[in-house]
C-alpha cells in the first residue's frame, strides 16, 4: 500500500485518479483550491482520504500546501496533476505571474521542492508541448501580447522539461511525465476524442507498479506506452535555463543534493548563484501585456500547431489572445 497525493482532485482526471487509488487500497491525499471545492471531496475523504487546500495560481498557498501535506508524512508517490488551460487573460498574481504559467509550471516546481521527496513523481503535460517556445524569452508574458493557447504550450513545454530534469538530476526519485489524451473533461470539453475512462490509468499506474519499464525513469507517457517528447524538453541545457529561470521566478533553487538533505533552498536578497557562481537577480519585474477576447471553445490537438506556431496565432502579429479559461483540475 503507497500513500499518495493527488493535487487538483476535486474533479476530471484528478478525482478520477484518486478514486481509482482509493479503490485499489492505497491511502491517498487529495487536494482542493478552496474549501468551498474541498466540500466535493467529502464522498472521498469519508472513505480515508486526507485532504490540503490551497490555490496554487498564489505562491503563498502552494507552499502552504506543501506544508500541509509534509505534516501528514512522507509521500511514497506525488501526481502533480492540477492545472489551468488557455487563460483570456493574463490573470496576475501577487508576484505578477501569469496565472496559467503559475498553476502549471510554478506550483509543481515549489511542491517538487518543498514536499519530502516521495519515490516517484507523475507530472501531467500535453502533446501540445511539441509547440511550446523554447526560448525561454518573457517566460512571464510580461512585456509581449497575451496569447493565452501558446501560453498553454509553453507551460507544458516547461512541466515535461522539469519532469526529465529532476530525473537526470535525482537518480533517488522515479519522475515521468504524462499525456492523459484529450478526454471529455470539463478542461477538455465535450468534443474530446480520446477515452475518459483510459485519461487518469497511466498517472495511477506509474505511481503504484512494479513493472520494469516504468521504474526507467525520465520517460514520457500516453495510455502507458512511451510517447514522443519534444527535443527541447530532453535538452540538458535547455533544462539547466529553466531551471534558472524558475528558480529567480520563485525565490527558490531545487538543487542536486542526497536525498536526506534539503532540497529547495531560499534565495538572499533575491540573488542565487547558479553552477557557474553567475548572479541571478530574481527580483525584476515588467510591465503588463495587453489581452485580448478569445474565442470560446478549446482547439483540438490537431489545430494547435497552427494556434501555437512560433508564439502566435494572429497572422504573426504577436497580438493574439486566443484561448479559452477552463479552470479543470484545482
Amino acid at each position: 500500500m503507497s500513500r499518495i497525493l493527488v493535487t487538483g482532485s476535486a474533479q476530471g482526471l484528478g478525482r478520477n485518479a484518486a478514486t481509482a487509488l482509493l479503490d485499489d487500497g492505497h491511502q491517498v491525499v487529495v487536494h482542493a483550491r478552496s474549501h468551498h471545492r474541498a466540500a466535493d471531496l467529502s464522498d472521498l475523504a469519508a472513505r480515508g482520504a486526507a485532504v490540503v487546500v490551497g490555490n496554487l495560481a498564489d505562491l503563498k498557498q502552494t507552499r502552504s500546501v506543501a506544508d500541509q501535506v509534509n505534516r501528514l508524512g512522507r509521500m511514497d508517490a506525488v501526481i502533480h496533476n492540477a492545472g489551468v488551460y488557455g487563460d483570456t487573460g493574463r490573470h496576475p498574481n501577487l508576484e505578477d505571474h501569469p496565472r496559467v504559467l503559475t498553476v502549471n509550471v510554478f506550483a509543481p516546481y515549489l511542491l517538487t521542492g518543498l514536499i519530502e521527496r516521495p519515490d516517484r513523481l507523475i507530472y501531467l503535460t500535453s502533446d501540445m508541448h511539441a509547440s511550446g517556445d523554447d526560448s525561454l524569452h518573457d517566460l512571464t508574458w510580461s512585456s509581449r501580447w497575451w496569447n493565452g493557447t501558446q501560453a498553454y504550450c509553453d507551460s507544458k513545454l516547461f512541466i515535461t522539461a522539469l519532469a526529465l530534469a529532476v530525473a537526470g538530476r535525482w537518480p533517488d526519485v522515479i519522475s515521468h511525465a504524462v499525456d492523459p489524451g484529450w478526454v471529455p473533461t470539463r478542461m477538455g470539453g465535450p468534443a474530446a476524442s480520446d477515452d475518459l475512462e483510459q485519461g487518469h490509468l497511466t498517472q495511477t499506474w506509474l505511481a503504484t507498479t512494479d513493472d520494469p519499464e516504468a521504474l526507467r525513469s525520465g520517460q514520457v507517457w500516453k495510455h502507458r506506452r512511451p510517447t514522443a517528447v519534444a527535443a527541447a524538453a530532453q535538452d540538458a541545457a535547455f533544462q539547466d535555463r529553466l531551471l534558472d529561470q524558475l528558480a529567480g521566478l520563485t525565490s527558490y533553487q531545487l538543487v542536486e543534493a542526497p536525498a536526506q538533505d534539503r532540497d529547495v533552498r531560499p534565495l538572499t536578497a533575491g540573488l542565487q548563484r547558479d553552477r557557474s557562481s553567475r548572479l541571478i537577480d530574481t527580483q525584476q519585474r515588467k510591465t503588463g501585456p495587453c489581452q485580448q477576447p478569445a474565442p470560446p471553445r478549446l482547439p483540438s490537438p490537431s489545430a494547435v500547431g497552427d494556434l501555437c506556431a512560433g508564439g502566435r496565432n494572429d497572422g504573426g502579429t504577436g497580438r493574439g489572445g486566443h484561448g479559452t479559461t477552463i479552470d479543470a483540475a484545482q
